[in-house]
């Protein structure tokens, strides 16, 4: 599907999963990452805004995927962005 036609969605983590999941996104067919969304961004081998710039995201994008590998820190992302009523997807 061309890429324009795909639905975007935010990417929670820019670290190594989240290379994992983006290509997991760039070989399906439904979405495309609009943006991917971390605090530390030194570590990130790609380009991620902080978490502070959530609110500015969602006026653009409501779903969002957590691409953290530690299941400690997704559950409490997981509930941090459910409290901005960011729509979970599963990708499959």
């Amino acid at each position: 599907m061309e890429n324009s036609k795909k639905t975007p969605i935010l990417l929670f983590g820019a670290g190594g999963h989240a290379r994992v999941v983006l290509d997991a996104l760039d070989c399906g067919g439904t979405y495309r990452a609009l943006l991917c969304i971390d605090n530390r961004q030194e570590h990130a081998p790609f380009h991620a805004v902080p978490r502070s710039d959530l609110e500015s995201a969602l006026r653009v994008c409501s779903r969002g995927v957590l691409a953290i590998g530690s299941p400690a820190i997704r559950a409490r992302l997981e509930k941090e962005i459910g409290q901005h009523r960011v729509k979970s997807e599963a990708l499959s």
